[in-house]
């Protein structure tokens, strides 16, 4: 049986049943209660697809993890890691660790985009005597 292990905080540990339409968040209503205050109310789903289970961010506000990297929809793996603000779970599914790994599938390479033209001149600012340059905020 697949089940999110809670790596971080008090609770570390504690560990939840995986099954379809989970929904992790910071309402206490929520099946796997995230106490974050990074974490949306409703902040991510597990959705199942037949034996496998897809993790799906629920347009939260600062973003769900795994492995370190921002997903939207996501194939779980035995053993990822999923961060949600600083709270982190570890993903377990005997199943899929002794599962055949599915079929590499190739993926098109993005379009090169040419916005044409010459690359923008450089400008060349001079400052009075006496005026003092005001640096730029990083953007």
């Amino acid at each position: 049986m697949a089940k999110l292990i809670l790596k971080t905080g008090r609770k570390a540990g504690l560990e939840y049943s995986v099954a379809d339409g989970l929904i992790l968040g910071r309402k206490l209503e929520a099946p796997v209660h995230v106490n974050d205050v990074k974490a949306s109310r409703e902040h991510a789903k597990v959705i199942a697809e037949g034996p496998r289970f897809h993790l799906v961010d629920l347009n939260s506000t600062n973003g769900t993890f795994v492995n370190d990297n921002r997903v939207s929809r996501v194939l779980l793996s035995h053993g990822d890691q999923v961060r949600i603000g600083r709270t982190v779970f570890e993903f377990h599914d005997p199943a899929a660790a002794t599962a055949a790994p599915p079929p590499a599938t190739k993926t098109a390479a993005p379009p090169k985009i040419d916005l044409g033209g010459a690359p923008p001149k450089q400008i060349n600012v001079k400052l009075q005597p006496g005026k003092k340059r005001v640096p730029r905020r990083k953007r």
